[in-house]
């Protein structure tokens, strides 16, 4: 029962997000907008975060870290995504400064970077028994491949992704962005 019940939270917050996206993704919207949008969603990872961080602090159990880390994977993912969807749609429209760099370059970066997440995932997945964010929570600690040289390779692998799209959109502005937050969540203790 039990299990069931998580189950089908897991398919309905799915739901919701994929939605979420959806609807993003198939609006026009002002430049106002998109940039509160890409703006607000990132800065409130952070808030969702810290109530996930105190609500798994009052009642340290198995059960409940279950349930918040469901919760706040499917939220964090459905903000990242929003702000991601708006960010790449909108990205001719962010005029500013170019980056030197020709599109091939990024291209390649962008497979190379790209790769490297289909790797965290295939390494989470074999080595720690389970997908990412709460798809199916890892039953085991994965300690090898990425894992052994950064502290979070998916984040790691997943900016490094959106920075390789800034250079091959030759936007320095999508690009400094996203590396701002690789130095942030990957390299801080």
């Amino acid at each position: 029962m039990k299990l069931t019940r998580e189950l089908l939270v897991n398919i309905m917050l799915w739901a919701l997000v994929l939605f979420t996206w959806i609807w993003t993704f198939n609006q026009a919207l002002s430049y106002a907008l998109n940039l509160s949008i890409i703006v607000g969603a990132m800065i409130l990872i952070y808030p969702v975060v810290w109530i996930g961080r105190k609500a798994l602090d009052r009642q340290p159990t198995t059960s409940r870290a279950v349930w918040v880390t469901m919760f706040i994977h499917y939220a964090v993912g459905g903000l990242f995504g929003v702000a991601i969807i708006r960010a790449v749609t909108t990205y001719q429209d962010w005029s500013g400064w170019m980056l030197p760099i020709p599109t091939g370059v990024g291209l390649i970066l962008v497979l190379v970077t790209g790769l490297a997440g289909l790797l965290t995932i295939a390494n989470l997945a074999l080595k720690g028994l389970g997908a990412p964010f709460a798809i199916a929570l890892s039953k085991k600690l994965a300690m090898d491949w990425l894992y052994a040289w950064t502290r979070n390779p998916m984040v790691l692998s997943g900016l490094a992704l959106l920075t390789s799209l800034g250079i091959w959109f030759q936007s320095a502005l999508f690009g400094f962005g996203q590396s701002s937050c690789s130095r942030q969540h990957c390299f801080s203790s």
